[in-house]
């Protein structure tokens, strides 16, 4: 519609940016890995990346993924059967609809693998968006902070104990969860979560290193979740309420209609030097008719001149278009004092 390209514009233009990286001085430097992600859990947003966007193979990292789909989907106490069409779909099916659209699954464990689709594969911040899901489950949480596992075949006649193997629990104060990852197309992985003065990070490292270089993840992922502790504080952000002024109407049987969005105020995760900035597209008219309900422009917050998050504009009133009958109307009223009540 002419009269909407404006506004329609930016909507798409907030959709197509939305998400992108803080570009900031003094992030962290040599690091080991080929890509890697910290993200703030609590609103997505990524406060650092190195090749954040590269689709790289994830070793066992993909089991994050499986034990989500897991508990979403089954009882952990019960016996399920797995069809072959359900073990190829379900993540890639959860990841779509986390809006990781540049991951794909094909072992439920994370061993390298190719099909006629592709390579088993996801990029960093798709890693990260998986994780800040499971951080909301606290069956999640609780699982993968257990120190060890015991548990049995199904007709009891063999034992097995798995450790946890991921250190990084024991190595910040605040560590949440994590997975460890290693093939050899993957080489070393790791994707982890913290929480410390009120911030909630997520850290990712794809290929950090191979045999003999088993440490790196460590060493990256402290850097990272450093980073974002020692340089990131919580603010406050945006509007409570935003009063916004009428939209003149064409050719209208009303003058004006209200016009609002419903903004909100937004803790963010900002370092020294960030700025926030708010924009409202909004014609001043448009041409009659227009419906209660339709929506006709965007609120937009920036950090650092990205967009953060956007809010629709919606028309709160209806305003039919002139015609015939209603100039009657007008004339019947302010011309004829004993007319009909209109």
């Amino acid at each position: 519609m002419k009269k909407n390209v404006k506004t329609y514009l930016g909507i798409f233009l907030s959709v197509l940016l939305l998400g992108l990286p803080v570009q900031a001085e003094g992030e962290p430097e040599d690091l080991y890995a080929r890509s890697a992600v910290l993200m703030d859990a609590d609103t997505g947003r990524i406060l650092f990346e190195k090749n954040g966007s590269e689709q790289m193979p994830m070793a066992s990292t993909t089991k994050i993924m499986t034990l989500l789909v897991t508990l979403e989907n089954a009882d952990l106490e019960g016996t399920v059967q797995v069809s072959a069409y359900a073990a190829s779909s379900m993540m890639n099916q959860k990841a779509r609809d986390l809006g990781c659209y540049h991951s794909y699954f094909i072992t439920p464990n994370g061993l390298d693998a190719e099909d006629e689709y592709g390579k088993h594969s996801i990029t960093a911040k798709d890693l990260a968006r998986i994780m800040r899901c499971c951080m909301q489950n606290e069956e999640f949480l609780s699982i993968t902070r257990q120190p060890s596992w015991s548990f049995s075949s199904l007709d009891g006649s063999r034992s097995f104990t798995v450790n946890n193997k991921n250190a990084f629990l024991n190595m910040m104060e605040g560590a949440l969860t994590g997975k460890t990852g290693f093939t050899n197309g993957a080489g070393y992985c790791y994707v982890g979560a913290l929480e410390r003065e009120g911030k909630r990070l997520i850290a990712v490292v794809l290929a950090c290193g191979w045999p003999n270089n088993r440490t790196w993840k460590w060493s990256d992922t402290k850097k990272l979740m450093s980073y974002g502790i020692e340089n990131f504080h919580k603010k406050t952000v945006g509007e409570e309420k935003l009063e916004l002024e009428p939209v003149r109407i064409l050719d209208g049987q009303t003058a004006s209609v209200r016009a609002s969005a419903d903004v909100r105020t937004e803790q963010v995760l900002l370092k020294e030097g960030d700025t926030f900035q708010m924009d409202v597209l909004k014609p001043d008219a448009l041409p009659a008719p227009v419906q209660k309900g339709e929506l006709v422009g965007t609120v937009i917050y920036y950090l650092n001149g990205e967009i953060f998050d956007l809010f629709p504009i919606y028309i709160e009133d209806d305003s039919l278009m002139i015609d015939y009958e209603w100039c009657l109307e007008q004339i019947v009223c302010r011309w004829i004092p004993d007319g009909p009540g209109l």
